[in-house]
Order: structure tokens, then C-alpha cells, then sequence
């Protein structure tokens, strides 16, 4: 199997969780967030995160799975999803289940009743008058060496396997690589949090600047790799061991966009010492690392690429500025820190909208908790953009 590779259009930059009708005939889905993708390798538009699955289908699917249609185009979108069914017509439809770090290809045959109903019969019908869907045979196509296949990769992503554990082994090879994606000992030892490892790795000859099969350099595993602290002393001894801080993966995300989605400000300050542009032109879709970080609310993160010469009204691919982004995602505090820094508080975005018309637009969502929070936030953030005098 391989990791599908399309172009990221970074579209919007919050994930919205979709209801499910019942947790035992329906699925419960998501849009998966701009990290979650990148995680994955996806460089498209949009995948789907399964939060709930239909009982019929519990042996093969489980919470956590990440979901993309199957084919040329690595696309799927709560709305697509319910369409596709529709064409379907009783047919097989193909997807690829991402678990485990390897992409695995799984034909299953849907019906409506199977899908939220906030984009399955409410797609194309009034889901008040529209009948319930019977509960059809579903078909799945998915093989013993797809299980295994899973399972092994489960296993190597956990660093349980025995190649992994001989790629971490003293005395062997430090630039030896695992079969799964291409990941040098030195970026295990940083996905294992092992420390004394990484720094025998270095001392060994270990490359700082090898890259696995998706293009990830280990300064971008220290910045998708949980415990703070520790990788702040990891990225660091990278940068001194001549680690590029301007590497990009093969989709040419750079180095910068992974400390920012994973919120590392004090990484973020060491790469831009260290000469990254904050102002990096947009690549391959991607916005300016201002604009992430104030979609995120990363205060301390714009901050510091604001006191380093980021252009605070820089446009994103559909002319949307940091605190047009802020703004609909309800950041206040960032919004507070863009206009002190100078923001133009009326700027418009391609469709003519400014920040405090985009945070006030009326949005037809499901009455979930976090969306509810997200709605009060944005509140908050048009009561703060009008008090800043923003029209």
C-alpha cells in the first residue's frame, strides 16, 4: 500500500464535528483537522475521522479510523460522503482507512440509514419528511493480509516491533531505516521520547537531516511528538548538530508550519534565530504561518513571528487575514494582540467580507458541545472587533 499524495488547499482551519443519528446504526464523523491530514501524509482537501460505527460494521472500522476515498484523488468531505452513497445505488464504494501510519484499501457497500443524518438524507431531501432507509447487507472486502498488514503496522507505529528495537540497539547501524516508512533510528528515538538514545545517536553519526518515505526530517518529528520539555532540548541539539531549519517535506511544508500546528512557541523562536522567513510565501496551498497560528489561537506564536517582521494583514490564498482567521475561529486574545500590533480591522477577504462580518455570519450547525462553545468564542470575538471600532 501507499500513502495517497494530492495538493492541500487549506480551506478552513477548524475541524466540525457532524452528529451521529445512533451510535449503533449510524456512523459518527468529522471533518479531520489540518493536522490530523498531516499526520497521515494526505496533502488534500479533506478526510473524514470515524468517532462512532454501526454495529454491523464494529469488526472492521473503529473509533479513531481516518477515512479517504479510494482512487486518484485523496478527497472525502461530510457532504461528499453522503452523495457518493447516492451514486453508489447499492454498489461497493471504495475508501482507504488510514490506522497504524499504513493506508489500507477497504470496499463497503453503505446505506443512507448509515449516514448522519445532518448529510445523508438531508443532502438532497427534507430529512423531516424523508423515510428512514432499511437497513441493507453490507458487503465488505477486506482481506486477512489488510488485518495483518494493519496489525504489523500498528505494531512498528508503537515501536513494539523487533526492527525497530534493533534499529535502537547500541552498536548498530545509526542511520539504519525501518521497512514501514523509511523512519531512521534517530526518529524513533524521538517518537519514543528516549533521550540517552538520541543523544548516543548523534554521538555515533546519526543524519540530522535524513528524511523518511513521506519527506519528514527528524526536526519535524519533534515537532508531531508529545512531551514538550524534552523535545525542546531534542530540537535544539538538532539545530546545533547542523539540522536544516529550513527543510520542507515532499509536499514542501515546511519545518515552521509543523511547529506552529503543534503549538511549539519556544520552537517556533528557535527557527526563526535561526533565519526562517516568517514570511515564507505560500506553498503548495498553504497559507502564511501567521495566518495558521492566529487560526489556531497560538497567541504566543504570533507574537513572536510578529516581533520578527511577519506582516500581520498578510492574505491567505483567498485573501483572508490572520484576524479574519481569528476572528471565525473565535480567538479573541489573538484577535486583541493583532489589533495592537496594527491589523486592519476592516480589510476585506475575496468575497468582500471583513473579520467582524465573517465572525458574524449565522452558521446552520448541529447543537454539539464543542461547536457551541466555538459559537459563544466567535460572540466574544465580534463584541471585542466592535469595541476596537471594526465595521
Amino acid at each position: 500500500m501507499r500513502i495517497l499524495h494530492g495538493t492541500i488547499v487549506v480551506a478552513l482551519l477548524t475541524a466540525f464535528p457532524v452528529a451521529s443519528v445512533g451510535q449503533t446504526s449510524a456512523f459518527g464523523l468529522r471533518d479531520a483537522s489540518l493536522a490530523e491530514l498531516e499526520q497521515l501524509g494526505l496533502r488534500a482537501a479533506g478526510a473524514l475521522v470515524v468517532e462512532a460505527v454501526p454495529d454491523i460494521l464494529a469488526r472492521s472500522f473503529k473509533a479513531g479510523d481516518v477515512l479517504a476515498f479510494a482512487g486518484t484523488t485523496a478527497l472525502i468531505k461530510l457532504a461528499d460522503l453522503a452523495a457518493a452513497v447516492d451514486a453508489a445505488q447499492g454498489n461497493d464504494i471504495g475508501f482507504v482507512l488510514y490506522r497504524g501510519g499504513l493506508p489500507v484499501t477497504v470496499s463497503v457497500r453503505l446505506t443512507p440509514a448509515m449516514i448522519p443524518a445532518a448529510v445523508g438524507a438531508g443532502a438532497h431531501s427534507d430529512p423531516r419528511t424523508s423515510q428512514a432507509a432499511p437497513t441493507a447487507r453490507t458487503d465488505l472486502k477486506i482481506t486477512d493480509d489488510d488485518v495483518r498488514e494493519m496489525e504489523r503496522a500498528e505494531a512498528a507505529d508503537r515501536g513494539d516491533s523487533p526492527e525497530v528495537k534493533a534499529l535502537l540497539t547500541p552498536g548498530g547501524n545509526p542511520n539504519g531505516k525501518d521497512s514501514v516508512l523509511g523512519r531512521t533510528a534517530l526518529m524513533w528515538a524521538i517518537k519514543k521520547a528516549d533521550l540517552p538514545a538520541f543523544q548516543r545517536l548523534l554521538v555515533e553519526g546519526a543524519d540530522v537531516n535524513a528524511a523518511d518515505t513521506q519527506g519528514m526530517t527528524p526536526l519535524m518529528y519533534v515537532c508531531v511528538t508529545d512531551g514538550q520539555q524534552l523535545n525542546l532540548a531534542m530540537f535544539q541539539s538538532l539545530l546545533v548538530k547542523g539540522a536544516d531549519p529550513k527543510a520542507v517535506d515532499k509536499s514542501e511544508r515546511a519545518v515552521l508550519y509543523f511547529a506552529i500546528e503543534s503549538g511549539r512557541a519556544r520552537a517556533v523562536q528557535a527557527l526563526l534565530a535561526s533565519g526562517v522567513d516568517p514570511n515564507r510565501p505560500p506553498v503548495a496551498g498553504y497559507p502564511p504561518p501567521v495566518t495558521v497560528a492566529s487560526a489556531l489561537g497560538h497567541v504566543d506564536i504570533v507574537r513572536a513571528l510578529l516581533e520578527q517582521g511577519a506582516r500581520v494583514d498578510a492574505p491567505d490564498a483567498h485573501g483572508r487575514t490572520a484576524l479574519m482567521l481569528a476572528a471565525d475561529n473565535g480567538e479573541v486574545e489573538v484577535v486583541r494582540l493583532l489589533a495592537e500590533k496594527g491589523a486592519n480591522l476592516n480589510a476585506t477577504n475575496d468575497r468582500g467580507q471583513t473579520a467582524l462580518a465573517i465572525a458574524s455570519e449565522k452558521r446552520n450547525e448541529p447543537p454539539i458541545a464543542a461547536l457551541m462553545r466555538k459559537q459563544q468564542d466567535r460572540a466574544r470575538a465580534v463584541e471585542v472587533l466592535r469595541q476596537l471600532g471594526a465595521r
